[in-house]
């Protein structure tokens, strides 16, 4: 997607994603994407049944599983807008490795390296 077609996507925001902060026509305002990627290592576990066993296992699993989920699992683009105040705390954080998740994760709370 284009910096033109993702801005038309998020332009009809009309108040700032994080602090409600209401845009004004030719206000200053920031499109953050983000765009999350499953990663992988490179690295293919023997699988404890036969191969052919394990394939159907997963073709069953998938077969009953959420397709948008599916999705997300793998791949998944975020796009917000944000008013200057907010993308200035955002962006520092991020620079200084200090951006949180705000959700805990395992029961441990996770950064960003």
């Amino acid at each position: 997607m284009n910096l033109d077609q993702l801005r038309s996507k998020v332009s009809e925001t009309d108040t700032c994603y994080q602090c409600d902060h209401p845009f004004r026509p030719g206000d200053t305002r920031y499109v953050v994407s983000m765009t999350i990627v499953a990663d992988f290592d490179g690295v293919l576990t023997e699988p404890d049944e036969d191969i052919e066993g394990g394939i159907d296992r997963l073709l069953e699993q998938l077969s009953h599983a959420d397709p948008d989920q599916v999705e997300r699992d793998v791949f998944e683009q975020i796009n917000v807008m944000l008013c200057t105040a907010c993308k200035e705390r955002l962006a520092s954080e991020i620079r200084e490795k200090r951006y949180r998740l705000s959700l805990p994760v395992g029961g441990h709370s996770h950064y960003y390296h």
